[in-house]
Formats: structure tokens, sequence, C-alpha cells
């Protein structure tokens, strides 16, 4: 067998007399709870079994659900019509008209121009003018020009569209076609009809032509002299400031309507102002930039 474990001696423990059981305090009751006057309550005398309820009492009515209106089968919801464009100016010699807008004099006016929009955006734009001066669009590929002065005539020009806003005052101001040099371009003779055979021809035939003449030297008249070169119309000037160089104003202080040529010297561009086919140009303004 194994030998024995070693024992140790017992720990002495602390000497701690037996507790005596404390008698447990006295119970007191809680507080009472703070209590609110009673609501005053409207005065009801006591109803007899044959009364019936005072009409100022809502009258009980049984629970019942709510009724709710059927509504049937839902339409299919049909989408606006997009807006229609203006119409095409026309007159009853030149039939419908396509090209540039032209104004009083045959001048291009002053207009707005705005870029990257269609057709129909350009007439939303012009429809919604704050100013309402907007009197009519060209429209050139993705050119938006929004017109300010009523427009007199339409230059036929390949890609081009002119539209009026459809009011009488602006119609009544329309002429018809622009031709050019304000020339108008008259249609081509008729045709003849050919005669059938057997008959008399249309046309009554030539006389015989006699032999030509010899020829001549041609005798040349002397040239004239050159005339002398032309001069610059004067500068306008008043007793107050004398002699003014600047820049155009009309009547309004705006700056009005005029063409620009670009490259030109100043007797080019007076030139340019006297052989105005239209006879429109009334002064001219030359500046270096």
């Amino acid at each position: 067998p194994p030998p024995p474990l070693p024992t140790c001696p017992p720990h002495p423990l602390p000497y701690h007399p037996p507790l005596r059981p404390s008698p447990a305090p006295p119970m007191r009751p809680p507080p009472p709870l703070p209590t609110c006057p009673p609501h005053p309550l409207p005065h009801h005398p006591p109803m007899r079994p044959s009364q019936t309820v005072p009409p100022s009492l809502p009258q009980p009515r049984p629970c019942q659900p709510p009724l709710r209106p059927s509504l049937g089968p839902l339409a299919p919801m049909t989408p606006a019509p997009p807006p229609a464009l203006w119409p095409l100016p026309q007159n009853a010699k030149s039939g419908i008209l396509r090209g540039s807008c032209r104004t009083m004099g045959a001048n291009k006016g002053s207009f707005d121009v705005m870029f990257g929009l269609s057709e129909l955006e350009c007439q939303l734009r012009c429809e919604s003018n704050s100013l309402a001066v907007c009197v009519a669009f060209e429209m050139s590929i993705s050119i938006c020009k929004l017109h300010k002065e009523p427009i007199r005539q339409v230059y036929r020009l390949p890609g081009h569209v002119c539209r009026i806003k459809p009011l009488p005052h602006l119609i009544a101001d329309f002429v018809g076609e622009l031709f050019v040099d304000g020339i108008e371009n008259s249609p081509n003779p008729p045709t003849p009809p050919l005669s059938p055979p057997g008959t008399s021809p249309a046309f009554p035939p030539k006389p015989p032509q006699s032999p030509p003449e010899p020829l001549t030297p041609p005798q040349f008249p002397r040239p004239p002299a050159p005339p002398p070169p032309p001069r610059l119309w004067p500068l306008p000037h008043s007793l107050k400031s004398g002699m003014l160089w600047g820049s155009c104003r009309p009547r309004v202080a705006s700056h009005g309507s005029f063409d620009t040529i670009v490259g030109l010297s100043e007797l080019e561009c007076q030139r340019r102002c006297e052989s105005n086919v239209n006879a429109f140009c009334v002064a001219f303004e030359h500046s270096q930039d």
C-alpha cells in the first residue's frame, strides 16, 4: 500500500458569537397621492324609461364601415398631344415660303440668338418671352433667332425657316417674298403647243436673211477723262460740340437696326450704303475693330 499522506494541523478560526435576530421596524403606510378636483359635468336630470335622448346629445350610431364609391375599371391615360408649330407664311402668288426673315426695307432686323435648340423649343422660347417682344422666330440647323421687329418679307434660303407669331396685326404686316436685288422673278413663258402634222406651224417661218455686210475696222472713241475720286461724306457737327466722332445712335439711344460687313475700308463702306438697292441705308458707321 502507498504511504499515508502528511496531514496538516487544523487552522484556528476566530471566534464569533451567535447573531441574534433584530426586531423588524414597524411598517408605515405610504403617503396618500394628490387628488385633482372633480371636473364639473353638465347636470342632466335623470331620464325616465319613456323619455328619448335629448337632441343636444349626439345620437348613438351603429358601427358600420364607411362606404366607398366604386370607381370601376380605370381608363387608360392618353398623353397630351404635342404643341403644333406655327404655320409658315404664304401668299397667293408665291405659295408657302421657306427662308430667312426680313423686316421693313429688306433688313435682317433685331433679334436674339440661341444655340442648341430644336424648332419646337425655339417656338416655346418665343411664346414664353416675358416682355412680349418676340414677334417671330427663324430656325437654321440648331441656331434659333428670336425676332423683335415685325416681319415683312421672306427671302428664300435653303435650310432656313421663318415662322410668324399667329396674331392678326403681325400677319397683316406680312407682304410676301423678297427676291434677289428687289426684283420679282417672272415665271418662264409658256411653251407653245406643237402643231399636229399637216397643219401650219405655231410660229410663222423666218424671212430669208440678206448676206452679211463686209466688216469695217471699228472706230474706238477716245476714252473719257477718269472721274475724280469720290469724297467721304462730312462728319456730323453741332454749334456746341463741333465735329463729332463716335458711334451712331437713333432717337431712343439704342444701337438700332443695321447690317454688318467685315473687311471694308471707310470709302468702300460708303459706296455700299450709296448702292443700296432698296435705298434704305441712311448712314454708315466704320470702326477698326
